[in-house]
């Protein structure tokens, strides 16, 4: 029995010459077939052990570890281990093989047949190190897609980082990326773990050296830093990094920099790697993807809030009825501004955008939903959706958004553009809006075949009808308001109470009005 014994290469005659021939050249033909039936590591193990027995060997056993999964296999008669010896590609190791001799081989040599058996193994090896890295490799993404692409990104990353440590060890490890979805303006975000355990989340807890580099005017080049840098920066003695590039138009999404315990990186343990970064790319892409669909109706940091939590859309945008502050507010005299002084479809169109943008801009900052834009009247919904303020604190957001949005209507007066149109055009002419606000139940969530973020109810449609009522300046709000408004409102004249009857509604509505100062 030998294990492992140091392969010599002998003194081959003739006889032994065309003997190794010949058993390469079957196993090559042998190999070859499985390549192309593209066999189970089973099946592959099953059909080698005959080759082996076929060959005048007595039987075989083989013990791989696929890190997720041992596979043996044992064939033939077992009794007396002729051979052992280790399974290996560019020092990784596959496992261990047995080989037991027959009398027929018995005939040669025991050096000769050491050198037989690790030749053919060495044919082998290669065979089972790619059925291994597929097998790996299929484990990984099959993983990945069921369990760690989420748009949680903490979660879907933490996931697939646990996942790499059971692979490659090493001391820390960060992730470093652009989250296009948070502004105009590319906004670079990054994910430290040390040890396995997350310990560094911008605009949480900072890593200080990273932000003095986010600080600067060179805050891009963290992405593209070399491996001395990134050494440097993260005081490893060693570390490899990993761009991540979109597979749609190949923009760097991010890297990942490994701060490795051993700097020999074998070639499986690469090619392992190259798939968790793949991991890592749908993981981000996901998240961003998710994020702007989410910031089409929340805000930034309502989106971000939302996107930590595994279970927000169950939680946080299926439809549920709650009490919820509404607003309408519409440009007034928007048809005369359209055809009198605009007049243009491009000047209607690019007025209303830059209004508008304004406008959710301020809805966002009293954490409005922003729920759709009806021509130019502008729909919010206050409450969703955490829903962690009082009653009386969604109604003062209602109102003190409605307020600043009308204020800066005013002031957009003062824009150089509209400035001009309204010189040239209609020089007593004033932008302003007229607004309803209520509070009232809605059933609020996605809805709809596009699923949008709305409210439906008989409170929204009567806020409709308030904005309706209103006049330039004008700010409408239901009875329900007017206890909890009374303190806002000290500075503004509350008219008396108001009624009118609608259409297919039996009692009149009643609610208060105020008035947004034209002065400057």
């Amino acid at each position: 029995m030998s294990k492992d014994k140091e392969i010599n290469i002998p003194d081959l005659n003739k006889k032994e010459v065309k003997f190794i021939f010949e058993k390469i050249h079957s196993l090559d033909d042998c190999l070859e077939e499985l390549i192309r039936k593209k066999l189970s590591a089973h099946r592959i193990l099953t059909k080698l052990s005959s080759w082996f027995i076929e060959q005048g060997f007595d039987g075989i056993n083989w013990q791989l570890d696929y890190l997720f999964e041992d596979f043996s296999c044992k064939k033939g008669n077992t009794k007396n281990n002729f051979s052992h010896q280790t399974l290996q590609v560019h020092g990784h190791f596959l496992g261990t093989v047995d080989v037991y001799a027959s009398e027929l081989i018995s005939n040669f040599s025991e050096g000769f047949i050491h050198f037989l058996v690790h030749e053919l193994l060495e044919m082998i090896d290669n065979v089972l190190y790619l059925k291994k890295l597929s097998f790996v490799k299929s484990h990984i993404l099959n993983k990945i897609s069921k369990d760690y692409v989420t748009p949680v990104l903490e979660k879907g990353v933490s996931l697939i980082i646990d996942f790499l440590n059971q692979l490659i060890p090493n001391e820390s490890l960060y992730l470093i990326f652009q989250d296009q979805s948070l502004s105009q303006e590319t906004d670079i975000q990054y994910l430290g773990f040390i040890k396995n355990k997350m310990v560094y989340c911008r605009n949480n807890i900072n890593h200080p050296a990273l932000e003095n580099i986010l600080n600067s005017k060179s805050k891009a080049s963290i992405l593209t830093l070399d491996y001395e840098e990134y050494n440097q920066l993260f005081k490893a003695d060693y570390s490899i990094s990993k761009e991540i590039h979109s597979i749609v138009n190949g923009k760097h999404l991010g890297t990942l920099i490994l701060c490795l315990e051993d700097k020999n990186l074998n070639p499986f343990l690469q090619d392992i790697l190259e798939i968790l970064v793949e991991g890592l790319h749908d993981v981000l892409t996901m998240h961003i993807r998710e994020k702007k669909r989410l910031t089409r109706h929340f805000s930034i940091n309502c989106a971000t809030k939302m996107l930590t939590d595994t279970s927000y859309r169950q939680k946080y945008l299926e439809p549920q009825l709650k009490n919820c502050g509404i607003l309408f507010i519409d440009v007034s005299g928007f048809t005369f501004l359209s055809e009198q002084i605009l007049k243009h479809p491009k000047s209607i169109a690019n007025f209303v955008e830059g209004w508008s943008k304004k406008a959710i801009d301020i809805l966002y900052s009293y954490d409005g939903v922003y729920d759709k834009l009806v021509g130019d009247c502008v729909i919010g919904i206050f409450g969703p959706p955490f829903f962690e303020l009082s009653d009386k604190e969604v109604k003062i957001k209602t109102l003190k958004c409605a307020i600043d949005i009308a204020t800066m209507t005013v002031e957009y007066n003062e824009d150089p553009i509209i400035k001009d149109y309204i010189r040239t055009y209609q020089q007593d002419f004033k932008i302003s809006v007229s607004t309803g606000i209520n509070f009232a139940p809605l059933f609020v969530g996605q809805l709809g075949p596009d699923k949008s973020f709305t409210g439906l109810s008989q409170g929204m449609n009567n806020t409709a009808r308030l904005q309706g009522l209103a006049k330039s300046n004008e700010i409408l709000f239901m009875k329900s308001m007017v206890d909890d408004l009374i303190g806002e409102l000290k500075n503004y004249q509350i008219s008396e109470p108001q009624f009118t009857h609608v259409k297919n509604v039996k009692d009149p509505l009643e609610y208060r009005k105020i008035s947004i100062s034209l002065d400057k």
